[in-house]
């Protein structure tokens, strides 16, 4: 396969795409979970089959319902930075994916433009580049706090975010990723999708997803595609 003729710009996700990290991610979600179980918010409403994100979407929508939307501002603050801190907890261990640098540096040799769209926050993801050594390599990021959370991953605006950060539009990047959120942020913006297996997803995972879903072991396996 070779990339769309169209496509100016290649970006990816970081964890589990990009770089190997070792965020501690059911920490996140029990901090979130917690925190909205210790609030008034209503306990029957809190579904733990799905996401935090899920939960913490239908939970600001009921507080602005209820006349309390700064109150969930602040609340939602408060969340975060927890998360912020966990996220940095285990940064230092961040690593590329095998052969990445290597595909990051031949896409520039090609004229492609780089970029990051993460759910990570910014420090977080800035410091785990840079600590990967392929911070030199993106041309541009997005991460979750740049923008209010409604758009953040996996909102497909995050993804006309990304385009705007790096020049280009969203239907001339192939984005790379591995989660469902990826995706999403893809398909809504018709910009192209690659998965990879590196993260926590398989390749039957993937296709019962999108059965026409393009799948690779690796990011690094881009090289291949120009």
């Amino acid at each position: 396969m070779r990339l769309d003729p169209k496509c100016r710009a290649v970006c990816f996700d970081m964890d589990g795409t990009l770089l190997d990290t070792k965020v501690d991610y059911k920490g996140i979600s029990d901090t979130v979970f917690s925190a909205l179980e210790e609030s008034d918010y209503p306990n029957e409403l809190i579904d733990h089959t799905k996401t935090y994100k899920n939960n913490v979407d239908r939970w600001f929508v009921w507080m602005q319902q209820h006349g309390r939307a700064e109150e969930a501002g602040r609340m939602a603050d408060a969340m975060s930075a927890r998360i912020n801190e966990i996220e940095m907890e285990r940064v230092d261990e961040a690593v590329p994916f095998p052969g990445v640098p290597e595909m990051l540096a031949a896409l520039h040799e090609k004229g492609y433009r780089t970029g990051v769209l993460t759910r990570g926050n910014r420090e977080y993801a800035e410091t785990a580049l840079r600590i990967a050594g392929v911070a030199g390599l993106i041309d541009g990021m997005v991460a979750r706090d740049d923008y209010p959370e409604s758009e953040a991953k996996p909102a497909p605006i995050s993804m006309v975010h990304m385009a705007e950060t790096i020049g280009v539009r969203p239907e001339e990047i192939t984005y790379v990723g591995d989660h469902k959120y990826d995706w999403l942020s893809s398909v809504g913006v018709s910009a192209n999708f690659v998965a990879v297996k590196t993260g926590t997803y398989s390749e039957q995972d993937w296709y019962a997803l999108d059965p026409n879903i393009t799948v690779i072991d690796s990011a690094a396996d881009i090289i291949g595609f120009i």
